[in-house]
């Protein structure tokens, strides 16, 4: 299946309100479920306006995260193989309120238990590796950016701050590019229309760089695009 990132397999539910101003921190991560996009285990989505820009790199610095991206001001796309929905809810919530124990007065009755029952089950979980073997799935070679198929561990990828390529649904275009646009440099879309076979690009929103490139992979197009990005 073709990345499409303008319309996710899986839309979150719309979070909560915050019933008062001392559970207004709980709501930095509304929800968590399946990423659905290729490279990602996991997808959280809230407010993440008030957390610092190095959060993801606190979360990957937590046992059993290997990657977190954050896309925009809603969603942050993380890699953890072994983690249910709810542990890596708590622990994103945990990283996001530090400051904020079980036994605090304005937690709700229970909820502190809850927490710290699942921190610990995680915890336990990725503190002996020996416990965890991995069931390796072979990735489908048409999805770039998947490295090796069967490989384990999956080996690192700089991706420049292209996050992957796919088919764009984008009237005269071709191909659409999911970007990081904190990480990559402020001229990537002149960089790019200057690739053999690029017709023209053009920007929607923050994230997505369309392209027409009659005749180009989508592979080959991204490890084009990722290599004149690190110009």
């Amino acid at each position: 299946m073709m990345f499409h990132p303008q319309s996710p397999a899986w839309i979150p539910d719309e979070p909560e309100a915050a019933a008062d101003a001392p559970h207004a921190s709980h709501q930095a991560f509304a929800t968590c479920g399946p990423a659905n996009e290729p490279g990602f285990t996991h997808l959280l989505t809230g407010d993440l306006t008030a957390l610092p820009a190095t959060f993801p790199r606190m979360l990957e610095a937590a046992d059993g995260v290997e990657k977190a991206v954050a896309v925009g001001t809603d969603r942050l796309y993380v890699v953890a193989p072994f983690a249910t929905a709810d542990e890596l809810l708590v622990l994103a919530r945990a990283l996001a309120n530090p400051w904020e124990s079980a036994d605090s007065a304005d937690m709700a009755s229970g909820d502190g238990d809850r927490r710290l029952e699942a921190l610990s089950r995680l915890a336990d979980d990725f503190g002996d590796a020996t416990a965890f073997e991995p069931a390796v799935a072979k990735a489908p070679s048409s999805l770039p950016g998947r490295g090796v198929v069967g490989e384990w561990p999956p080996m690192p990828i700089d991706d420049a701050g292209l996050l992957d390529c796919g088919t764009s649904r984008r009237d005269g275009f071709t191909h659409v590019l999911w970007v990081d646009r904190g990480a990559v440099p402020g001229d990537l879309a002149e960089r790019v229309a200057g690739l053999p076979g690029v017709a023209r690009v053009e920007w929607e929103g923050t994230e997505l760089l369309h392209l027409e490139a009659h005749g180009a992979t989508h592979a080959d197009l991204l490890a084009e695009a990722r290599s004149v990005a690190r110009r």
